[in-house]
């Protein structure tokens, strides 16, 4: 429990300074990785593992190739599957849900690390602020542009993001069935 308790300090004091925002991709690294270890520690000892989207991004923002394919990898990959149609070179039409959406737009992220935080007592502003997790978000595809995830799912061979415009990520998604290789473009 110390070491918990060490991390929850440390985050504290990052989230705490007035007016925070993260400002580059180092503080959204050391952020995930701390919230990993409060996330291993906690199915340590519960045998539960909770908060999968926080776990699925903190996992992939440190792999340069994501190859070991987790559980909660392996979710949002499927729902990347399911969201793009086989005859997508002839109508490029996203099949969206609102899981999809909630995948796209990192919504189900944001969700999560709120309830995270208040779950932790650590300050949530600069992820219920629009300002300050649209600059998370930013710096967080940042850190994951080039990292390809390989093999998440029997149709998909790679899924990365792309460096693009301020504001908006590209996926290229390799597919191992006709939809072949496609691309989308999206502002968050």
């Amino acid at each position: 429990m110390p070491m918990q308790i060490d991390i929850t300090r440390k985050l504290a004091e990052l989230l705490g300074q007035p007016g925070f925002k993260f400002t580059n991709e180092a503080e959204v690294v050391y952020f995930l990785v701390e919230l990993r270890k409060i996330l291993d520690r906690h199915h340590e000892a519960t045998g539960v593992s909770a908060f999968q989207t926080v776990r699925f991004y903190a996992d992939w923002s440190v792999h340069t190739a994501k190859s070991k394919i987790t559980p909660a990898i392996q979710v949002i990959m499927e729902l990347v599957d399911k969201s793009v149609p086989q005859d997508i070179a002839a109508n490029h039409q996203l099949l969206m849900t609102a899981e999809h959406l909630e995948f796209i737009y990192a919504r189900e992220l944001r969700n999560e690390i709120i309830a995270l935080m208040r779950d932790l007592g650590l300050p949530d502003d600069v992820f219920v602020d629009e300002e300050g997790w649209l600059s998370f978000v930013g710096n967080l595809v940042k850190v994951l542009a080039d990292q390809p995830i390989q093999n998440p799912v029997p149709n998909i061979s790679s899924f990365c993001f792309r460096p693009a415009a301020e504001g908006a990520v590209i996926w290229e998604i390799e597919f191992k069935d006709q939809r072949g290789f496609t691309k989308f473009g999206n502002a968050f």
